[in-house]
This record gives structure tokens, sequence and C-alpha cells, in this order.
């Protein structure tokens, strides 16, 4: 009798999948849920648009150059806002400003990649905020999980292994949960703002070697 009953304990165990036991987690997992959603979201918005912005088309500034030579700014002037590229954006603005001095047109292009810059960042902070608050909001799940298996062992007098493991098991799945999806945030967030940063250098050497090009040209 007892061999058949220690046979069929593992099967119970065996028999629950992971989502019964990521259910038992509580209330706490939905806000995390969310969360994850939000990060996902950011994550391959922000993805999207910064491929976009990386696949610099370097025929485009060469093509500008050849039209100012030539004394077609207007049409430089357009291509660059065909463009909808970063560099394109930046140069346009020094374009539109080569009534003026040299500097004067290196302000208005750091000015704009300034711009530019910010809306590559659009969102970033959102990313930023879902790394710090998901492994609190775990935290703070198992943590209430806690408080409630002792105020029920002071209530019963029960202080079995099998009572305080149970419990603690299932508000342990909250820190799981939001540490996974901090960390998904915190990579995606890291390896966004290296793209970032990769298009602010070569933004600022385009804008650099525009800017000689037209200290030559005066």
């Amino acid at each position: 009798m007892q061999s058949l009953l220690v046979a069929q304990m593992p099967t119970a165990v065996v028999n629950e999948n992971y989502f019964d036991i990521i259910i038992k987690g509580g209330w706490i997992l939905i806000p995390i849920a969310f969360l994850s959603l939000i990060a996902i979201f950011v994550i391959v918005d922000r993805y999207i648009v910064l491929h976009k912005a990386a696949s610099e088309d370097e025929r485009v500034i060469a093509q500008v150059k050849d039209y100012i030579l030539n004394g077609k700014t207007d049409s430089a002037l357009a291509t660059c806002e065909r463009s909808n590229q970063p560099i394109g954006m930046v140069v346009a603005e020094g374009i539109r400003s080569m009534d003026y001095s040299i500097e004067d047109i290196r302000e208005a292009m750091e000015g704009k990649s300034r711009e530019v810059l910010n809306m590559l960042e659009t969102r970033m902070n959102i990313l930023s905020l879902v790394a710090s608050i998901a492994p609190m909001l775990g935290f703070l799940g198992t943590i209430m999980g806690v408080i409630k298996i002792f105020y029920t062992i002071s209530l019963t007098d029960n202080l079995s292994i099998g009572s305080i493991s149970d419990g603690l098991y299932q508000k342990m799945i909250c820190s799981a949960a939001g540490l996974l999806v901090g960390i998904v945030a915190f990579i995606g967030y890291q390896l966004l703002n290296g793209r970032i940063d990769k298009i602010a250098a070569k933004m600022e050497k385009q804008g650099n070697d525009f800017i000689f090009f037209l200290k030559r040209g005066k």
C-alpha cells in the first residue's frame, strides 16, 4: 500500500503544467505581464526605427554634394528631404543655412542632430523603467506572499514544512517572473542604446565631412 502511494505522488507533480504553476503566482503577475507586453512593443518598435535609420545610403550624400558643386541647392535639399534618414535631416538643415558662416551652419546641424537623436531615443526611458520596476514588483509579490504565510501560521499554529514550502514556492514565481521581464527589458535597452550610439557616431562623422566639404567650397 505504501509503495503504491509513493509511486502515485510524482504523477501528480508531473501532471501539473507550467501554466498551472505560473497562475499560482497571484494577481501581482498581471502588472508584470502588462510590463512584459510594453517591453516587447518598445523593443520591436525601436528596432524597426533604428534599423531603418542605420541603413543609410551613402550615395545620397554623394549626390547632394554633386548638386551643390553644380549650384543646384534646391535639388540637394529635396534629395535630403526625400531620404528621410537622420544624416539627410542634418545635412538638409546645413543646406538651409548655407547663406550664413561655417560656424552658423555647424551650429544649425548640431542642433538638428540633437533633435534627431531625441527622436531615435523615443520610449527608451519606458524600457528603462520596465527594467527597474518589473523585478521590484516580483519581489513585492513574494514578500506579500511570505507575510501571508506567516500570518496563516500565527492563526493555525501549523508549522509544517508542507504548509510553508507550498505557499513559498508559489510566491517565488512572482520574483522569477519579475526578474525575467526585467532582464529582457535591460538587455533590449542596452542593445538598442548601442545602435543609437553607432548611428550618432556615424551622423557626426558624415556631418563633419559635409562641413569640411563646404569649407573647401567657400
